[in-house]
């Protein structure tokens, strides 16, 4: 019988990474073996659940003989925090969006020295996977496209990570530009839309997240997954 996949969780008493945690405690072939915030070092990781948050997050991944590092953190730490863990020979899944491209780069570096994998995922919905496939059959025919996202006004980086990802994807199809507009407000999670407009009519595709749940399926398969690869991954599809 396969031994269940160790993972620490980076960012553990974040809204997200609470998600994350509870999500992990229900997952057979996943086990919870770190927490990590350095803002709340040495409490309970959740109610009921007998771990201890950790705020170094070197010393605790090889104590935990960590498998995957889940970063769910800022910008200026999801980086680090990931190559940290790829020179402990951890393999990092990264949801943290807004990351430095040469912080990615050094990442990449290390896992090519260490024949290891990480990913940084903007989106790790099912959802967007599929969003992203059908822009792809629309785009040849209304190549004229525009992105809208909406997030909650907590997020820091504007446009989104999964907007980003959304606009390039389909410029690969049609060599030209879409435009991304951001929206910030309380009260959303995280919506992406695509507006395709031609003579005399417009088609638009539309993903809404409803709560955090809905990242924990295409994560989890992440998490399975990236033991099976190497190299940076910044896809669900490449990464798949």
């Amino acid at each position: 019988m396969n031994e269940p996949v160790r993972v620490a969780v980076s960012g553990a008493m974040g809204k997200m990474g609470q998600t994350i945690i509870k999500g992990l405690l229900a997952e057979k072939g996943l086990t919870l073996v770190a927490a990590i915030d350095p803002d709340f070092a040495g409490s309970s990781v959740m109610k009921g659940v007998s771990l201890e948050v950790a705020g170094n997050i070197a010393e605790v991944l090889g104590q935990s003989k960590a498998q995957v590092l889940i970063d769910f953190t800022r910008p200026d730490v999801g980086g680090k925090n990931a190559l940290e863990a790829v020179k402990l020979s951890v393999r990092p899944v990264v949801g943290t969006t807004g990351i430095p491209e040469e912080e990615i780069a050094q990442v990449q570096e290390e896992c090519g020295r260490r024949d290891l994998a990480a990913a940084f995922i903007p989106n790790f919905s099912l959802g967007i996977l599929a969003l992203k496939r059908c822009a792809r059959q629309v785009a040849p025919l209304l190549p004229r496209a525009e992105v809208i996202e909406m997030h909650h006004d907590q997020k820091l980086d504007a446009p989104s990570g999964t907007a980003i990802s959304i606009s390039r994807h389909i410029t690969t199809c049609t060599g030209q530009e879409v435009p991304i507009h951001s929206v910030r407000l309380p009260g959303l999670v995280a919506h992406h839309e695509v507006l395709f407009g031609a003579l005399g009519q417009t088609l638009s595709l539309r993903h809404d997240t409803m709560s955090r749940d809905a990242f924990l399926p295409g994560l989890f398969l992440a998490v399975r997954r990236i033991l099976e690869v190497t190299g940076v991954k910044r896809d669900m599809e490449e990464l798949l």
